[in-house]
């Protein structure tokens, strides 16, 4: 590489192409790491708009002699998309799906496309791509191209180039080769008569050694694969790419083909008590066929039960080893009679458990178990990590039990703990090493540790990669597998990249000398003890664990509407926007590769700002990552500098200014109304013109409820209603008073003040303390021991959780242990045959949209099984995610048309029947409101009111 500074290479670069250029210090350090241990801080990082912004890029790089290194997703675990020279970011732009043509089973799409949107589309047509890697939701399609990736039906489908049918790519010149379907090659001329014939050449000269080097098994991915190089066509070179880590040229478009669904699967579960047994019982299972075989540790299987339920409900009382068997059928009968020869064909007394699961919801329950193992084992032993090194090692099914026995001795021998769980079908058992990443000594004894079972893996017949590939980790082992074929890998690596551009250093020219583990691991340094500066409330040590939980496994850049994470990532694909950006960011400053005044770096706000606080990210991350408290300790060092927005500092006087509104009303609505008005407003203080507002109301809401004649009971319940209810819905706030009245409670009403949430998102922290002391002091001095029930979630989020984050005090703590969302408080009665459950039957058609909030406090809307035993009541729900709102997030101008694109799939399933809305969230009713005028939301309170009898309009 050049001595040309990343400064100037920007320059060159923004000169000619349009491609997005990051080049600052927070955005190179987001992309020096991926999901692997590794982290390596390039020069920049672009991402091209299209095809020819790419061939722009890589001509400018070809020509200062700079390293090009492409990266999908960021989702591999060997360090294949880190290098010191220029990221090529392929996904945020690259991502269109161009062509589907379901009748010839055929899909192509640019490099960026994910497979689970790929697949999303062809569901409905009872199709799917057949290798489908855990990673497959957020793995782009280029990536696992260059990886070669697999996955759990390998046994059936093979790898990703197998399903791959034509291809384009870029020479590290940047010149374009097209690879067709029927085997034909479209190349410049230099290609195709030279390039070319000499890998033919190659291919031929040396075919007895490229025949006898190669592991006899088809699960490999070490190494480039010259067996299909000799007949000169497109089919070799699709062979020869797949699974070269981006290393002899770039795909800029890639065309799938496309297998059946199975119409009716199944799984039969086999518990054993030692993982030598399930490794010993694969051969005889793989004799019944099964679609897939995977195994599933002891550990494994011990944090599934301990993060999922219904998982626990599944395997038991206590974790097993267990292999979970696939059988699939074209009818339930032919289904049932796979499932009965697998649960008769092992002698009972091997096993411990042994169950089947045919109910989908069963399965998938299972399947998540063994997808997110990786992250689930992430969860365990704090002080040391659950690696991925020595953990893609293939050997024959047959020799399973032996390698099980030699990595117990190998592990013991050099002082390290393991888990194990993967393929056991086609011989693939991922195992993942317990290391302290800051200790050198165990790094070292962990790269010794690899080259002994490598050499023995060798011997066995196996690979040590069996699936996610060289990279970083196994780069210098390359050798010891393939002494006879490292020459040749070397001359095809020349032969497409003579100056070594593309991704060096992880094939061939690997580094001499220290293991990258031992030199370039992110966790080498740990947390300065800067925790005396932090803003926030943590526990001891809290702070760098939870910087340091993430460890990249990009769950969070699922783009499906399924998963609620990450609204804003979805629509930007933009990685910055990612909670896995917000987690690097915050373990990057507490190691101080981000220095004090880095904070401040105008990139830092950006990855801040795209926090939203939905929550999402803490309930799907496999490692429940607190990423919005980490990014409000961002926010908080930006208020603290004094460069908090206008429109935020407003925001943080929602409660002032709705009392204003509401005093002032109906002159205040009229005023709201002026379009006019709204404009300059926008101009002045940021807050969208376009927002929709809520109409305040001038009655002094607890009065009413305090004069209400209704208002009486045995018990007591204080209702803190939050400033929407307070000033601007006291039909929601009559209605709650309604049914705790029918339940024999008087209602004690808090409506002075607001729940503080928009002063703690946007790091308000110091006006927060002071609202929030006040505020429990008045909280107390109503009730000191009622339960406290909220209808508005973002406020029972806040006293339950946030409050904690701001002030740890005995006061905050009583009130987060006695508050309730008020429909946890009525699930509780109906948990206690108390609910009243007279009620009279109801005309509603009613489309439900779960609020961020409340499915981070209770997973489901507690309310919908109430509603949904009212006679005439019809529920549909919506299951689009965000409505993009995110409290005050979405009346900011500067996030509209962001905030809009979030809630544009919410809207467009809200709009396909006549039914009125109903959700829990005041600012998701706005956002329903409107997309849709002319119909009705509800809060759920407000029907069950009507149901008892309750007749406000």
């Amino acid at each position: 590489m050049n001595g040309i500074s990343p400064d100037s290479l920007q320059d060159l670069l923004a000169s000619s192409c349009t491609a997005e250029l990051l080049f600052s210090t927070t955005g190179r350090l987001l992309f020096s790491t991926d999901a692997s241990v590794y982290q390596i801080v390039p020069m920049g990082v672009a991402a091209p708009h299209n095809e020819q912004d790419t061939v722009r890029v890589l001509r400018l790089c070809a020509e200062q002699g700079i390293s090009v290194h492409p990266r999908g997703g960021g989702t591999g675990l060997a360090g294949e998309s880190l290098g010191p020279g220029l990221i090529l970011d392929l996904h945020r732009f690259n991502h269109s799906i161009l062509d589907f043509d379901p009748q010839a089973r055929r899909i192509r799409c640019q490099p960026g496309a994910t497979l689970g949107s790929l697949n999303a589309l062809a569901k409905p047509y009872g199709l799917k791509i057949g290798p489908d890697p855990s990673s497959g939701a957020r793995a782009t399609a280029g990536g696992t191209f260059g990886t070669n990736a697999t996955g759990a039906h390998s046994l059936a489908h093979g790898y990703i180039g197998e399903a791959v049918t034509a291809l384009r790519f870029l020479t590290a010149h940047g010149e374009m080769v097209q690879l067709d379907e029927d085997g034909g090659i479209h190349a410049p001329e230099s290609f195709r008569n030279e390039t070319l014939p000499a890998l033919t050449k190659l291919a031929r000269d040396h075919a007895t050694t490229i025949r006898e080097a190669y592991p006899k098994q088809h699960r490999n991915r070490s190494g480039y694969d010259l067996r299909g190089l000799a007949k000169g066509d497109a089919h070799g070179l699709i062979r020869l790419l797949a699974g070269s880590e981006g290393t002899l040229g770039i795909v800029t478009e890639l065309t799938f083909s496309l297998v059946s669904i199975p119409k009716q699967s199944g799984i039969v579960l086999f518990g054993f008590e030692q993982v030598e047994q399930a490794g010993a019982a694969v051969p005889e299972i793989l004799s019944l066929a099964p679609y897939s075989l995977e195994l599933i540790g002891e550990r494994v299987a011990r944090m599934g039960m301990a993060h999922l339920p219904a998982v626990r409900r599944l395997l038991g009382d206590r974790p097993l080893t267990l292999l979970l068997g696939e059988w699939t059928g074209d009818s339930p009968e032919e289904l049932n009679e796979h499932l009965q020869q697998a649960t008769t064909l092992l002698d009972p007394d091997r096993l411990t458990l042994l169950r089947h699961a045919v109910n989908a919801d069963d399965m998938a329950n299972l399947w998540l178990v063994r997808k997110e193992a990786e992250a689930l084992l992430m969860n365990e032993i704090p002080d040391k990590r659950a690696i991925s090194f020595v953990e893609d090692i293939c050997v024959p099914s047959d020799k399973l039990a032996e390698l099980i026995r030699v990595k117990e001795r190998l592990f013991t021998k050099h002082g390290l703990s393991w888990a194990t769980y993967g393929h056991a079908g086609p011989g693939e058992l991922h195992t993942k090493s317990y290391v302290d990443l800051s200790d050198a000594s165990e790094l070292s004894r962990l790269v010794d540790l690899a080259g002994e079972l490598y050499e023995t893996v060798w011997d066995m017949g196996g690979s040590m990669s069996g699936e996610h590939g060289d990279g970083l980790s196994r780069g210098s082992f390359l050798s010891g597998q393939y002494p006879t074929l490292t020459p040749l890998f070397e001359q095809v690596k020349r032969l497409f990249d003579p100056q070594g551009i593309l991704n060096p250093g992880k094939k061939t020219d690997v580094p001499t000398g220290a293991h990258p583990i031992l030199t370039h691991s992110r966790y080498l340094g740990k947390a300065d003890g800067r925790t005396a500066r932090k803003l926030l409330h943590y526990e001891a040590g809290e702070f760098w664990r939870e910087a340091s939980a993430c460890h990249g496994c990009g769950a969070c850049r699922v783009e499906q509407t399924g998963p609620q994470m990450c609204p804003v990532f979805k629509v930007t694909k933009d990685e910055r926007s990612s909670p896995r950006a917000k987690g690097n960011l915050a373990r990057l400053w507490a190691q101080g590769l981000l220095s004090p005044d880095g904070i401040l770096d105008a990139d830092v706000f950006t990855v801040a700002d795209a926090c939203i606080g939905c929550q999402a990210c803490v309930r799907e991350c496999p490692s429940h990552v607190n990423i919005p408290k980490l990014m409000v300790e961002f926010k908080a060092w930006r208020v603290k500098v004094g460069k908090a927005p206008l429109a935020d500092r407003l925001l943080t006087q929602a409660d002032g200014i709705a009392a204003l509104a509401s005093h002032s009303a109906p002159v205040s609505g009229m005023l709201q109304r002026m379009r006019a008005l709204r404009n300059v407003g926008e101009r002045i203080s940021g807050l969208s013109a376009e927002a929709a507002m809520p109409s305040f109301e001038r009655s002094d809401l607890a009065k009413i409820i305090k004069h209400w004649p209704t208002n009486h009971g045995t018990i007591q319940v204080l209702y803190f209603t939050d400033t929407a209810t307070a000033k601007a819905n006291h039909r929601l706030g009559l209605a709650t008073t309604a049914v705790l009245n029918r339940h024999g409670v008087q209602v004690l009403p808090y409506t002075h003040r607001g729940s503080q949430m928009p002063a703690i998102t946007t790091g308000h922290l110091d006006q927060a303390r002071k609202a929030i002391l006040r505020i429990s002091r008045e909280l107390l001095a109503l009730s000191d021991h009622a339960p406290i029930v909220c209808t508005e979630p973002t406020a029972a989020l806040a006293l339950q959780k946030e409050w904690l984050n701001v002030l740890d005090t005995p006061e905050v703590r009583s009130i987060a242990a006695r508050t309730l969302e008020a429909g946890q408080w009525l699930a509780r009665q109906a948990e206690a045959g108390t609910l009243d459950r007279d009620v009279s039957p109801l005309k509603l058609s009613l489309a439900h949209h779960l609020p961020c909030h409340l499915a981070s406090l209770c997973d489901d809307s507690p309310y919908l099984p109430i509603l949904e035993t009212i006679p005439g009541v019809s529920i549909r729900r919506i299951r689009e995610g965000c409505c993009g709102m995110a409290g005050s997030y979405g009346m900011k101008a500067k996030h509209r048309a962001l905030s809009e694109a979030i809630g544009h799939p919410l809207l467009t399933a809200y709009a396909e029947d006549d039914a009125d809305g109903l959700t829990e969230c005041s600012t998701c009713a706005l956002r329903l409101q409107e997309g849709n005028p002319n119909r009705r939301v509800w809060h759920p309170m407000e029907v069950l009111a009507r149901a008892y009898g309750w007749n406000q309009p």
